[in-house]
């Protein structure tokens, strides 16, 4: 059996998915690989794709490494802050929604928000006693915490 595919433009994704059809006995034709077709049922065309997909990891990396030196270097100019946390922001204004009644699935909606992020709000400002937890179907609910199961 032959696995065919147009191009590759992910070769190191490619380069794992090879080891699964290797072990089914499915080979892998590329139709067009940098102008010609290769075949991993033939030596030569697992050494190609080996090659190219060593080059496209390598060049990964090298690409990480600058990101990193980058996002350090704008650190310490003091022009990079990272993401805002736009969770924590918004955690006193997830307590009032739940003192006010709503559950914790709208809040994370109306708020944009994870539900996980919205138990954390809930847990810092103390709200995490049993009758919090507890669904009773008339007031402010909570399920419990997945950690907590």
């Amino acid at each position: 059996m032959t696995f065919c595919g147009h191009h590759s433009d992910k070769l190191t994704t490619l380069s794992s998915w090879r080891h699964v059809l290797e072990a089914k006995r499915i080979g892998l034709r590329i139709l067009n690989f940098g102008g010609d077709a290769v075949d991993t049922r033939s030596a030569t065309g697992r050494l190609m794709l080996n090659m190219f997909a060593a080059m496209a990891q390598f060049e990964r990396e090298i690409m990480l490494e600058r990101q990193q030196e980058g996002i350090a270097k704008a650190k310490v100019d003091g022009k990079y802050k990272g993401r805002r946390p736009t969770a924590r922001a918004k955690a006193d204004e997830a307590v009032q929604m739940f003192r006010a009644g709503k559950r914790v699935a709208h809040i994370a909606k109306d708020l944009r928000i994870g539900r996980g992020s919205v138990y954390r709000a809930l847990e810092a400002a103390g709200l995490t006693g049993e009758s919090e937890l507890t669904d009773t179907g008339d007031g402010p609910s909570i399920c419990q915490h997945p950690d907590q199961r």
